[in-house]
C-alpha cells in the first residue's frame, strides 16, 4: 500500500509539472565573446513542491527493497588516487582522469596513419557497439563496452571486448545479459574505467519507473566478473568514475528529473554512500581534492534524443560532496536546461557545460567556470548554436589543460580560453558548412589539441583534425572511412576510434 500510494503521489506530481506554464522574463546576460547572442527571454517551468528553496528531496519510501539502503561510513580523510594525469601514456578512463580533463602527459607525433582496423561483424563476431562509448586503455590492452543485438538472448545484451593495443588482437570478450526490469529498450553511451587491475563499467537501463542498471568489476586480465550490483534509475549517459578505492555513478527517473549519485567500494562492491538530487543526472561524476562534483538539469538527454517536447526548463543544479561520507558541500544553479556532457575539475575551478533549448529551435551553449571551495560563479560564456540546433548535446565536455579550456560545438567550432580569466585565447570553425563535433571532446597532449568532426554535406564523412595548442596553428588531419561520432583517445603515441556500426580503428 504504501509503495502504490507514493506511485501515485508521483504520477500526480507528474502532471501537475507537466501543464505549469512557461514564466518568460528573466534576461540571458550577453557573453563577453558573442556578442550576437541578444536579449532572449526565458525563464523557467515550475516544479510543483520541487523548487530553489527545497534543494533536498530523499524519497525515503522508495528505498526499501528497490533502492540500495545507503550504508553511511565514516573514513578518515586523505588525497584521493584519482589518477589525474598520469605520467604513464594509458588512457584509464572517460575523459583520461578522475578530474574529467582529457589530457594526457604523455608524447604524441604530429601525424599518422591507420594501422589496424577490427570489425565487430566479421572479427570480433558482434553485430554492432554503441557508437558513442569511448574505448580506454591499460598496461597495453584496449577495453571497450557497450551493447548489441543477442540472437541467443533474443534481446540486447551488454558486452566488454579486451584487444591488444598493438595488432587489434582479441584477448577476451565478455558478454554480460541486462536486467530484466530494463524497460523496452537499451543503448550505450558509457565509458568504462580501470583501476588497479580492475575494469569497471555501468549498464543503464532505458525505462519504467522501477527499472535497475548494473555496474559491474571485472578483472583485468581475464575478464571475469569479480563482482556486479543492480542500482535504481536510468542510467544511459553517465560513465563511472574511479579514484580513491570508490566507484562513482548516476541513475535516475526517465522522465521524472530526480536522480541518485552512488558511491561503491571499489574492492568488493558494497555501497558506501548515496545521494538524492534534483534534476537529471546524466553527466560523469568529477572527483577533485577530496570532492565529488556533479551537475544535473531539469531537461533530460534522453526525453530530446526520442524527439519528445521538454516539460521542464529553468536552471541545471551543481552539487559538492565530501567524497568519504556524502556531505553536501554546497549546491549552486547555473543557466541551461541540459547537462548531457561532464564538468571538469582542475586548479581550484569546476568548469560546467549546459545547454539553454528556446522554443525547439535555438540552443544556447554556456559554459560556466565556479569556484571549487563555494561553488560561487567566476566567468561564463554563451554559445548561440545554430546548425547544431536538432542535437541534444550540442556542446563538448570541456578538455583543460595549458591554463587553457578547449571546447567542441555541432556548429563546427573550437573555442579555446584562459582558464583564470575566462578571456577567449583562439577559435577555429572546424567546417564552414555545419557539423557534428560536440559528442567527442577535444584530446590534449604534447602541446596538440586533436579534434574530430563530421561533415554535414551530400556525403558524410569524417575527419580528425590537430592543432597546436598555443596558437591555433593547423598542424594536420586525415579523412576517415567511419562514423565517428563517439569520443577517442590516445595512447602510447596511437590513437583508437570506436565506430560503432564497423568496428574499431587504430591509427600511429
Amino acid at each position: 500500500m504504501k509503495k502504490h500510494l507514493l506511485i501515485i503521489g508521483i504520477i500526480s506530481l507528474f502532471l501537475v509539472s507537466a501543464i505549469t506554464p512557461i514564466a518568460f522574463g528573466s534576461n540571458i546576460r550577453k557573453s563577453n565573446e558573442e556578442s550576437m547572442v541578444k536579449s532572449i527571454n526565458f525563464d523557467s517551468y515550475h516544479i510543483s513542491e520541487i523548487t530553489s528553496n527545497t534543494p533536498h528531496i530523499t524519497l525515503d519510501d522508495i528505498t526499501d527493497s528497490d533502492i540500495i539502503e545507503s550504508n553511511q561510513i565514516d573514513i578518515p580523510k586523505e588525497t584521493p588516487k584519482s589518477l589525474v594525469g598520469p605520467m604513464d601514456s594509458d588512457w584509464p578512463m572517460y575523459q583520461h582522469d578522475a578530474a574529467n580533463t582529457g589530457y594526457s602527459q604523455a608524447s604524441f607525433p604530429n601525424s599518422f596513419n591507420q594501422i589496424w582496423n577490427k570489425s565487430y561483424e566479421e572479427d570480433l563476431n558482434i553485430t554492432m557497439i554503441s557508437m558513442f562509448t569511448s574505448p580506454v586503455t591499460s598496461n597495453g590492452k584496449l577495453y571497450i563496452a557497450g551493447d548489441f543485438p543477442d540472437s541467443e538472448q533474443e534481446k540486447w545484451s551488454s558486452i566488454i571486448l579486451a584487444l591488444n593495443q598493438s595488432n587489434g588482437s582479441l584477448i577476451w570478450k565478455k558478454v554480460i545479459p541486462i536486467n530484466d526490469n530494463a524497460g523496452f529498450g537499451f543503448q550505450s553511451f558509457h565509458s568504462p574505467a580501470v583501476y588497479e587491475g580492475k575494469i569497471f563499467t555501468v549498464f543503464g537501463c532505458f525505462f519504467t519507473f522501477m527499472s535497475k542498471s548494473k555496474i559491474v568489476a571485472l578483472d583485468e586480465n581475464t575478464g571475469d566478473i569479480l563482482w556486479e550490483k543492480s542500482f535504481f534509475g536510468t542510467s544511459w549517459y553517465s560513465s563511472v568514475t574511479v579514484a580513491d578505492d570508490k566507484v562513482f555513478v548516476g541513475g535516475h527517473f526517465t522522465f521524472f528529473p530526480i536522480s541518485w549519485l552512488y558511491v561503491f567500494d571499489a574492492d568488493n562492491g558494497d555501497l558506501l554512500w548515496r545521494k538524492t538530487l534534483i534534476g537529471y543526472l546524466e553527466s560523469t561524476p568529477v572527483v577533485y581534492e577530496n570532492k565529488v562534483f556533479v551537475a544535473a538539469g531539469p531537461i533530460s538527454g534522453l526525453v530530446l534524443f526520442n524527439n519528445a517536447l521538454p516539460l521542464f526548463s529553468g536552471k541545471s543544479r551543481v552539487y559538492a560532496f565530501d567524497i568519504d561520507d556524502g556531505q553536501e558541500i554546497w549546491m549552486k544553479q547555473v543557466k541551461g536546461h541540459l547537462v548531457q556532457c561532464s564538468p571538469v575539475a582542475v586548479n581550484g575551478k569546476l568548469f560546467v557545460p549546459s545547454n539553454m533549448f528556446i522554443l525547439r529551435r535555438w540552443w544556447i551553449c554556456r559554459i560556466s567556470a565556479l569556484d571549487i571551495e563555494t561553488g560561487e560563479e567566476i566567468w561564463y560564456h554563451d554559445m548561440n548554436q545554430e546548425k547544431g540546433a536538432s542535437w541534444p548535446s550540442s556542446i563538448s565536455t570541456p578538455s583543460v589543460a595549458y591554463g587553457k579550456v578547449f571546447v567542441t560545438d555541432s556548429d563546427g567550432w573550437l573555442r579555446v580560453w584562459s582558464q583564470e580569466s575566462g578571456d577567449l585565447i583562439w577559435k577555429k570553425e572546424i567546417y564552414s558548412d555545419g557539423c557534428c563535433v560536440a559528442f567527442a571532446s577535444p584530446v590534449i597532449i604534447d602541446g596538440k589539441v586533436i579534434v574530430g568532426a563530421n561533415a554535414n554535406s551530400s556525403i558524410w564523412y569524417n575527419e580528425l583534425f590537430m592543432f597546436n595548442e598555443s596558437s591555433g596553428e593547423y598542424i594536420w588531419n586525415i579523412k576517415l572511412d567511419g562514423d565517428f561520432d563517439g569520443p577517442f583517445i590516445v595512447s602510447n603515441e596511437m590513437l583508437f576510434a570506436n565506430d560503432g556500426w564497423n568496428g574499431i580503428f587504430a591509427f600511429g
